[in-house]
């Protein structure tokens, strides 16, 4: 019985409603969607489970000196679109990421549990090798380094690391090394001016120096929540926006707060009352202190 019902809780792959059209104001200025508070164990559940069913999904960018949103077309990354060559490495042939190096393309072939695998291609596609297995999330570039951070979220498991990716020698063949095993698993990466990496983690923002030592900014497991993919900095880099499904999320750099975003509550999900009312007998019976569903 438990198992039917954890089924029909889980979160929709696929969303089915389509989000209301409406014109966008600037991220900062949009409404705050208050959350329950942490202790409200049925209301928190209700709000998890309808932000994760929701048919939003929001990638962030900035422009000019505005931070904006866009609804992102789909939940698969569009980072296959940069290459000149369509890769195909079996049995993983899901692109994440890309960055273009000299001699070529790194490739971040990422399937989540099923498997990962990260590639180096010519410029043409036509040659090709495999660097490692990481479950690359995200390139980015610290000086002349580049860097990725990898890793996995799947039910209990959170894990990943910062890996460096270069050639042991000119002309040579590309090689990944760990830097920093990070406490979970990464989302999204951006860099400050001074070299400072601002990682969105499954449960926490992190800040991780020129030395690579992290240090941690302000934890919420809410922050995975949304499987964000894209984050940008205020042009003041004094704030972080995360974007993901149903809110962008803000964070306060210097004061380690953050809220949730929507353009209006009209964007703010609903689930079914039937839904939620499965939720609410099933969060707020015995299961919720270790016993069996009602």
């Amino acid at each position: 019985m438990l198992s039917m019902l954890l089924a029909v809780l889980m979160p929709c792959p696929f969303p089915t409603q389509t989000a209301p059209a409406k014109p966008l104001a600037d991220v900062p200025e949009w409404h705050e969607a208050k959350r329950p508070p942490k202790d409200d164990l049925v209301e928190s559940k209700v709000w998890h489970y309808a932000a994760n069913d929701s048919p939003v999904e929001w990638e962030v960018f900035v422009e000019g000196e505005h931070v904006r949103a866009r609804l992102a077309n789909s939940r698969t990354p569009a980072a296959a679109s940069r290459l000149p060559f369509v890769p195909a490495v079996e049995p993983i042939d899901t692109v994440r990421a890309v960055m273009p190096v000299d001699g070529g393309w790194i490739v971040g072939f990422n399937k989540g549990e099923f498997g990962a695998s990260l590639y180096w291609f010519n410029p043409d596609g036509t040659a090709n090798y495999k660097i490692s297995d990481h479950q690359v999330v995200a390139f980015v570039q610290r000086g002349d380094d580049l860097l990725a951070i990898e890793g996995l979220a799947h039910l209990s498991l959170s894990n990943g690391s910062l890996i460096r990716i270069a050639r042991a020698e000119p002309g040579g063949r590309w090689l990944a090394a760990t830097l920093l095993e990070l406490p979970t698993a990464p989302y999204a990466a951006v860099m400050r001016r001074d070299g400072t990496l601002v990682l969105a983690l499954s449960d926490r923002v992190v800040f991780v120096d020129g030395r690579d030592r992290l240090r941690t900014l302000v934890t919420d497991e809410a922050i995975g929540d949304g499987y964000p993919d894209t984050a940008v900095l205020s042009p003041d880099e004094s704030r972080l926006y995360i974007a993901g499904r149903q809110y962008v999320i803000e964070v306060n750099l210097t004061l380690g707060w953050l809220r949730f975003l929507v353009p209006d509550e009209t964007w703010i999900h609903k689930l079914p009352a039937d839904d939620e009312a499965r939720i609410r007998r099933m969060w707020g019976g015995e299961l919720a202190t270790g016993g069996q569903a009602r």
